[in-house]
């Protein structure tokens, strides 16, 4: 049992790291295009998109076990800037917590 646990939070804690480290992926996307990119999370994955282009940028489903609390859709801008969210990331090992602030920052909490 102990490994099992292990197994999950680790596997929790892989998945919104990657999450994170694609959000700001797609923020760097967009002030280097200078185009708006779409995040678009739902309780099995994410997909970031180019709005203007429709190119796909980044697009993941979470591992099994693995949920987002609710579907959740923002903007990020070519100055850098982002529509602010939470993303609450669980699994039976717990819960992350993703902010997106407005200055386009992602923060990361245990919950």
């Amino acid at each position: 049992p102990p490994l099992f646990r292990y197994v999950a939070s680790h596997q929790l804690q892989t998945n919104t790291d990657r999450m994170a480290s694609d959000m700001q992926y797609a923020r760097s996307v967009a002030i280097s295009d200078g185009q708006t990119i779409s995040f678009a999370a739902t309780g099995s994955g994410y997909t970031a998109t180019n709005l203007i282009s429709g190119q796909v940028i980044r697009d993941v489903d979470f591992d099994e076990g693995l949920a987002l609390e609710a579907d959740t859709t923002v903007r990020l801008y070519p100055w850098g800037m982002a529509d602010d969210a939470v993303f609450s990331l669980s699994s039976a090992a717990g819960t992350y917590q993703l902010s997106l602030l407005p200055t386009g920052i992602v923060e990361v909490a245990i919950q």
